[in-house]
């Protein structure tokens, strides 16, 4: 029961980092029960795997079973936090700086094409005087 609340907690922190970010937390929650679920089902399997091979016993004792799988569902639960972290914030959406740069960016086109226009004219002016 107490696993249930302490996952209830971790995920309410997990979307909660993740909306800092500009990002949906439901994704970041889902991958950390993947983690946290994945972390103790390995750490189990070690657990297990120490009580029949090192220990000697005949059956899996759980007793040796758990603390490798609790340990194993922190460290899935760090390595959610971590990727968290290390997600870079999502863009806010505001475009405004882009389209006032595309038109700056188009007004200095039409300003040399008007230019070029200028000096083409000119010297077509200034040959058709020569001849």
């Amino acid at each position: 029961m107490i696993e249930i609340l302490i996952l209830i907690r971790l995920s309410k922190s997990i979307a909660a980092k993740a909306r800092e970010k500009g990002r949906g937390g439901a994704p970041f929650v889902f991958l950390l029960l993947a983690l946290w679920l994945g972390g103790e089902v390995f750490g189990t399997v070690i657990g297990m795997i120490i009580s029949l091979a090192v220990l000697g016993d005949e059956e899996p004792n759980l007793l040796v079973m758990y603390p490798p799988a609790i340990l194993g569902a922190i460290v899935g639960a760090v390595v959610a936090f971590q990727i968290v972290k290390a997600i870079a914030p999502a863009h806010t959406g505001d475009y405004d700086d882009y389209e006032r740069d595309d038109r700056d960016e188009r007004r200095g086109r039409s300003d040399r094409r008007e230019h070029d226009d200028y000096d083409r004219d000119e010297r077509r002016d200034r040959d058709r005087d020569r001849y």
